[in-house]
């Protein structure tokens, strides 16, 4: 009953996935967790179990997941929840508590955007800067949503205030992952995931202009469909040669559940070549 959400893959071969735990009431352990797997053995490595500050157990829906230096990297609301990997408690073999460390609050841009965050990822940008990525899930076809983007420092923990705003269409919503694929100084193309319950899966690519003298400014130019899966994609994190996501419907809560349970099986951690995601398909 543990649901994927975010994932991120270190330059060293760990993926670290986050996942949810449907129910909240039955379970010994039905915190949010964190899974460490390394590609080198094949092996998960760690599953930590998130706990709040005072030791009660994180619930949170972890929509996104950040390796950012030793922190893990979750998202929540308006803020950003940070978990230091290295104070983690063993509980019993490969798993471990972590508690919250601290939080930090964004800045997303004034009340014209009633922002919060679902989804995020780190990718750098023209600068060569390291960023944090981040994005909202809307149902709306009539209001557009933003992806937000932020520096982050050299300790691991990011700058509140944003960088980049990138405004993106109604005509893509119900987005559930981001990252960048290119970025130059004249041009950036983002990777936008959508899902939404039984249905097809999608992968946008959205083309962006920088706007004429502004370093950071970006006008929308054109979109396209870059991949289209089985049901429940979720966050999306790029690496030198792929695009990592996971999907919700491998999820025992969707395949077996007695109403409406889902016809589509997809793995809970798939790779997406990169050079397919820079020709439409």
């Amino acid at each position: 009953d543990y649901i994927p959400q975010g994932v991120h893959v270190t330059e060293d071969g760990f993926v670290y996935m986050s996942l949810y735990h449907q129910d909240k009431d039955k379970a010994s352990y039905n915190s949010s967790i964190v899974i460490k797997y390394s590609t080198a053995t094949n092996r998960v490595e760690n599953v930590y179990h998130l706990k709040n500050s005072n030791n009660s157990k994180y619930m949170g829906h972890v929509g996104g997941l950040v390796v950012s230096g030793d922190y893990l990297v979750v998202p929540n609301g308006s803020s950003l929840y940070y978990f230091k990997q290295s104070e983690a408690i063993p509980a019993s073999g490969i798993e471990s508590e972590i508690k919250l460390a601290f939080a930090t609050s964004m800045d997303f841009g004034g009340s014209e955007y009633n922002y919060k965050m679902s989804f995020l990822s780190t990718a750098k940008d023209h600068l060569n800067q390291k960023i944090l990525w981040t994005g909202q899930f809307s149902t709306s076809t009539t209001v557009g949503s933003h992806v937000l983007g932020y520096k982050v420092e050299s300790d691991g923990v990011v700058n509140p205030v944003p960088v980049y705003r990138f405004y993106v269409p109604e005509t893509v919503n119900k987005l559930q992952g981001v990252t960048v694929l290119k970025a130059t100084h004249d041009a950036y193309t983002l990777l936008l995931s959508r899902s939404y319950g039984n249905n097809t899966s999608y992968v946008y690519k959205l083309n962006y202009d920088r706007q004429e003298g502004l370093e950071y400014k970006y006008d929308f130019n054109s979109k396209s469909i870059a991949f289209a899966g089985p049901a429940g994609l979720e966050d999306l994190h790029a690496t030198a040669d792929g695009v990592w996501s996971v999907s919700e419907s491998g999820a025992n809560y969707y395949q077996n559940r007695k109403s409406a349970p889902w016809s589509q099986l997809f793995p809970f951690i798939i790779k997406l070549r990169k050079s397919d995601m820079e020709s439409s398909r």
